[in-house]
C-alpha cells in the first residue's frame, strides 16, 4: 500500500480539546432539518437533536427549543429558546428571529447545514462555521465514490423512471444528496423506492450489497490533509437501512489494517473537501479483514457528540441508541 501523504492521527479527543465548541462568542446550534425530506413524523428525533447540545457543551450560548428546559442543567450553559410550532418543518433558525440574542455573539455554529442558518448569519452580521451551499457541495456521495474507486462497493447511475427493477436482486438504491435510511432502498422495498423518487426529484445510484459488520469512525478535520480519527463504532441498522444508534468504543480498538483503508480513503476524499474545517462520519463495511466504505459524511452525526463524551470518561465503550 502507498504511503499516505497526509497526517492522520488517533486520539480520543474530547469536547475540551475543540477549539471550535468553545467559543463565548458562538451561538451553538443543532436542526438536522435539511437532511430529511420532510419532518412529519419524525418530530421526536428532531427535539432530541436541537436540545442535545445543552447537555455536551459548558458554559456556552446554546439555542435549544422550549422542551429542553425540562431536562437541562439551567446552570451549565445560556439557553436561548425557540418556541416550537405546530409544524415541525419549520427550522429553529425561522424560530431565533423572535428570540434576543446577546449583543456579544458574533459567530453561528451549525451542526448541520441549514438554507435558513446561512440568511440567519448574514441578516445578524455574524460568521458561519458551515455553509449550506459547501454542505451540498462536500455531501454529492457520487463525487465521493469517484473519487474512492476501488475502496467503495461497485455502483452505477439510474434512472428510477426507466430503471427496470428486480426485487430479487441484491443491491440498494441511494440518493446522490444522501440522508442516511430516509434516501436508502433495498431492491426488495420497491415501493418505498418509488416513492420518495416521484415526490423528491434527484440524481440516483445503485450499489451493489455487502455483506458483513456496518461500522463507522468519528473524524475531525483541522484542514487539508490534517485529521484526527476520534471514534470507532459498530452501527445497528433496521430494516436494511435505518441507523438506530451503535456500540460506540475508543480509538485503541482500531485495528492496524482498518487504520490503514481509513487513511487511504481520507487522502482520496481530502481534495474534494477543500478547506473545510469540522466533523465528519466515514461509514464502512467490514468482513474478515476488508472493508469498502460506503459514504462519508461531511457535517455532525448522530454519534459525533456521544463519543466526545465517551472519550472524556474512563469508560471503555458505550451503547448510544435514538432518543435514550
Amino acid at each position: 500500500m502507498p504511503e499516505t501523504i497526509m497526517n492522520v492521527d488517533y486520539r480520543d479527543l474530547c469536547v475540551d480539546d475543540i477549539p471550535l465548541l468553545s467559543n463565548r462568542k458562538t451561538l451553538y446550534t443543532f436542526d438536522p432539518r435539511s437532511i430529511l425530506d420532510e419532518c412529519l413524523g419524525k418530530h421526536r428525533y428532531i427535539v432530541s437533536c436541537e436540545n442535545l447540545l445543552s447537555n455536551i457543551l459548558q458554559n456556552q450560548c446554546i439555542a435549544v427549543n422550549q422542551y429542553a428546559i425540562k431536562h437541562t442543567d439551567p446552570g451549565r450553559n445560556k439557553l436561548l429558546t425557540a418556541e416550537i410550532s405546530g409544524d415541525p418543518r419549520i427550522s429553529m433558525y425561522i424560530r431565533l428571529r423572535k428570540v434576543e440574542i446577546p449583543e456579544k455573539i458574533k459567530h453561528l455554529f451549525v451542526s448541520v447545514p441549514h438554507p435558513e442558518a446561512d440568511r440567519l448569519a448574514m441578516e445578524k452580521g455574524w460568521s458561519i462555521n458551515y455553509s449550506y451551499a459547501d454542505f451540498l457541495e462536500f455531501n454529492n456521495k457520487i463525487a465521493q465514490k469517484e473519487q474512492l474507486g476501488n475502496l467503495t462497493p461497485t455502483w452505477t447511475i439510474i434512472d428510477p423512471k426507466t430503471y427496470i427493477f428486480d426485487e430479487t436482486e441484491n443491491c440498494y438504491f441511494k440518493r446522490e444528496t444522501g440522508a442516511g435510511g430516509y434516501a436508502t432502498f433495498h431492491a426488495s422495498n420497491l415501493t418505498g423506492m418509488r416513492l420518495p423518487s416521484r415526490k423528491h426529484p434527484a440524481i440516483w445510484y445503485k450499489e451493489t450489497a455487502m455483506e458483513g459488520q456496518p461500522k463507522s469512525v468519528q473524524v475531525f478535520r483541522h484542514g487539508p490533509k490534517e485529521y484526527t480519527v476520534f471514534g470507532y463504532s459498530e452501527m445497528k441498522i433496521l430494516f436494511r437501512k435505518n441507523y438506530a444508534g451503535a456500540l460506540l468504543k475508543k480509538t485503541a480498538n482500531l485495528p492496524a489494517f482498518i487504520r490503514e483503508e481509513i487513511a487511504l480513503a481520507l487522502e482520496r476524499l481530502d481534495p474534494i473537501l477543500r478547506e473545510y474545517t469540522g466533523f465528519m462520519g466515514l461509514d464502512f463495511i467490514e468482513s474478515g479483514k476488508k472493508l469498502l466504505i460506503l459514504e462519508a459524511n461531511i457535517r455532525v452525526t448522530m454519534a459525533t457528540f456521544a463519543t466526545l463524551q465517551l472519550n472524556s470518561s474512563s469508560r471503555p465503550e458505550l451503547e448510544f441508541y435514538h432518543f435514550q
